[in-house]
């Protein structure tokens, strides 16, 4: 018993198969092209945070070192309101017009 599958056309000649699987082939491309792909903005927002902290600046000794002295002389940390404020003039304001 032979079966034969429906979707093969036996009785073309091998030419005629050969240009349908190009035009196959052409018609898969220009449909290709259509596709899209959208990201969420939680995903956007990640992916620019982890950006940011690869490009990020350099570790500043200096700044580490008076950090470093503050903390050891105990003028560090003292005036939580004074940092509150810095905290919030931070994320309010632009570093050109930070008002402090």
């Amino acid at each position: 018993m032979k079966i034969e599958n429906p979707r093969t056309n036996s009785g073309a000649a091998v030419g005629q198969v050969e240009a349908d699987a190009a035009r196959s082939a052409r018609t898969a491309g220009r449909t290709a092209g259509s596709d899209r792909v959208q990201f969420s903005g939680d995903l956007l927002l990640a992916n620019a945070a982890v950006k940011a902290v690869g490009t990020g600046a350099a570790v500043r000794p200096d700044a580490v070192a008076e950090a470093r002295a503050l903390v050891a002389s105990g003028d560090l940390g003292t005036d939580l309101e004074h940092l509150a404020d810095r905290i919030v003039n931070a994320l309010t304001y632009s570093h050109d017009d930070d008002p402090s």
